[in-house]
């Protein structure tokens, strides 16, 4: 059963990492444990490693509509930490030219990209109330 438990949890680890937003699975990965530890009879047993199986069968088909679906997390970080440069660099929108050089630019954007994928973890996000 620890085996089963770790190798679970590195893979759920590496998916909330990829996109932090699947907390779904998280949460249904803690109640299946949480059902375990609340009795250990023979039926409970097998009736975790039954959920645990179709929680691993959830999490392949997770990856797998990722995959078809193009959802490349790295991909879209990339997109997102470029619009951001973008806008910070725009003559419309940007930092004004005059005060700031490309490179304090692109310091400015690594600090708004990081900040942005540590305040949304979850959507809502923690540290912002929606109004």
């Amino acid at each position: 059963m620890q085996n089963l438990k770790a190798a679970i949890e590195q893979r759920l680890q590496r998916l909330l990492e990829q996109n932090p937003l699947r907390t779904d699975f998280q949460r249904h990965y803690e109640e299946i444990v949480e059902e375990y530890n609340r009795e250990k009879d023979r039926v409970t047993i097998e009736k975790t490693f039954e959920d645990l199986f179709h929680f691993v069968n959830d999490m392949d088909e997770e990856e797998s509509r990722a995959m078809r679906e193009g959802l490349y997390e790295e991909s879209t970080r990339a997109a997102v930490r470029l619009l951001i440069h973008d806008y910070l660099w725009s003559d419309d929108t940007g930092l004004p030219v005059e005060s700031y050089s490309e490179e304090e630019v692109e310091s400015v954007s690594d600090e708004v990209y990081r900040h942005i994928y540590r305040a949304y973890p979850t959507v809502p996000s923690p540290y912002y109330k929606s109004a």
